[in-house]
């Protein structure tokens, strides 16, 4: 038997989750010696490996896939299983029972494919796998493996970018232990951290989380010298604004871009678009909410200001 006539054998028999597979291997221990060894023949263990991994996305059984790579004879075929992406398709494809399964394989989270993705990025964007995310976030941290949460993709964004639509899950990376370092104000090739690329795209429910963590730079800026809270009221996000007030010391209110503008002068800039529109109940609505945001901007500078004062002037009682 050659190695093609092999492995067509022995995928045939995972497939059909045939134990004879296991009897395979023992009578042609020479041919897999002599194919598998990594030094020799590493594009033949990538192929196989890849044949392998279209086999597992459609099976409900893996005691015996398990079994042929925990072998003694294929150890260099596991290594290049674990370092595949087996784990990216399965995410990308949500299929939940294999992803499980292939956490308890010890599959690398470092692993990225042509766009920079790791399973961890498509995983996070799919509402059906939150249980499954959860346990792979709690894999990582527990394995040593934090810095993978800090790989980027073509777009130079790391997971939380990905994880911007579902608010359950930024929340979880949110709330991670310090020493578990990702970083919360990575910028993308538009240099916006997630907090600014939220406000910019008006990914609501996550920015208030974002408002509320210690560690978001609410000041930070991207490539056009705008904060996140600029792009807050572009789309008049006066609830997300009001949670300013309680963050007040952690934002500059009166900062000042290179096209001289400030949080005030933009949104007048705003009043003055909605002003020149044609009457109707949206427009309405919006001159409603740049109302309440102008309070909101008038309150947090108020309360800078009460505060400067009070400590130029301490109150002394005797």
């Amino acid at each position: 038997m050659n190695f093609e006539e092999f492995e067509g054998k022995i995928l045939s028999e995972i497939r059909n989750n045939d134990n004879q597979c296991l009897g395979t291997i023992e009578n042609n221990k020479k041919l897999i010696s002599e194919c598998f060894s990594n030094t020799e023949k590493p594009i033949r263990i990538k192929d196989f490996v890849n044949k392998l991994n279209d086999l597992i996305l459609n099976i409900k059984d893996f005691n015996l896939i398990e079994k042929v790579l925990n072998h003694d004879l294929f150890v260099n075929v596991l290594n290049e299983f674990r370092n595949s992406e087996v784990l990216i398709n399965a995410c990308k494809t949500e299929k939940k029972e294999v992803i499980e399964w292939l956490l308890s394989m010890k599959i690398s989270p470092f692993v990225q494919d042509y766009r920079g993705m790791t399973a961890l990025m498509y995983a996070v964007k799919s509402k059906e796998l939150e249980p499954v995310v959860e346990t792979l976030i709690d894999n990582i941290v527990a394995n040593g493996d934090s810095e993978s949460l800090n790989l980027t993709d073509k777009n130079n964004e790391n997971v939380l970018f990905h994880a911007a639509t579902n608010e359950i899950i930024l929340r979880k990376f949110l709330s991670l232990d310090k020493n578990t370092f990702i970083d919360f104000n990575h910028k993308n090739n538009n240099g916006e951290t997630v907090f600014i690329y939220c406000c910019k795209h008006d990914i609501v429910l996550s920015i208030g989380s974002l408002i509320l963590t210690d560690g978001v730079d609410l000041n930070a800026r991207d490539d056009r010298d705008r904060n996140g809270v600029m792009y807050l009221v572009d789309n008049a996000r006066y609830v997300q604004l009001f949670l300013l007030i309680k963050r007040r010391d952690k934002f500059d209110v009166n900062y000042r871009n290179k096209n001289q503008e400030t949080l005030l002068s933009h949104l007048i800039q705003q009043f003055r678009r909605i002003y020149n529109y044609t009457y109707n109940i949206k427009t309405l609505l919006m001159k409603k909410y740049y109302i309440f945001i102008f309070v909101i901007i008038i309150t947090i500078i108020n309360y800078i200001n009460i505060h400067k004062i009070l400590l130029l002037f301490p109150l002394h009682y005797t």
